[in-house]
């Protein structure tokens, strides 16, 4: 069967990882990114730890997997009646099923100024900021005493808040 998933992240991966166990299946992984983003380390790349330990490449992740295929494109059309898929690329991409799993956005629910005065984390661009934020008031001006409000209790928050209390007692000592 050709199966098309479009989308690198948790749900497409592990999507493609247990599809690829049944030898009949051919799977074309179809990502914006060449790369896994692992949204629990991202804290760690946040508060000056390498990206590494954050991004892996999906070539690496499906070296392995002789039936996936893993393509970096931008799906621009979806035509069911066609069973087809058009990507930036003009490239057409078939499929006999689709799964589509697009991940998330840093989202502000509507509440003003959110945006303009916090930092999101669900992107390189993002935690680029807040890194540079950080190194900033903390290591360049000495701005350890500030108050940092963390939203969000899931395991991602809950390490980035541990995190950020050995980052600021660090440089606090320098």
């Amino acid at each position: 069967m050709n199966i098309t998933i479009v989308g690198g992240g948790f749900g497409g991966v592990k999507a493609a990882l247990e599809l690829s166990k049944d030898a009949n299946n051919n799977i074309t992984l179809i990502s914006d990114k060449e790369d896994f983003q692992y949204y629990p380390a991202l804290y760690g790349t946040a508060t000056g730890h390498s990206h590494l330990q954050s991004w892996v490449p999906l070539g690496k992740i499906f070296a392995s997997k002789l039936n996936v295929d893993v393509v970096i494109d931008n799906i621009t059309r979806v035509d069911p009646t066609t069973k087809s898929l058009n990507g930036a690329s003009d490239t057409v991409y078939k499929y006999d099923r689709l799964i589509l799993s697009l991940g998330s956005i840093t989202t502000y629910f509507g509440i003003k100024g959110l945006d303009e005065f916090s930092y999101g984390i669900k992107s390189y661009e993002e935690i680029k900021e807040l890194k540079h934020h950080l190194y900033s008031a903390i290591v360049e001006n000495r701005e350890v005493e500030k108050e940092y409000v963390i939203i969000g209790g899931g395991p991602t928050g809950v390490e980035l808040a541990s995190a950020m209390r050995e980052y600021t007692a660090c440089h606090m000592s320098k």
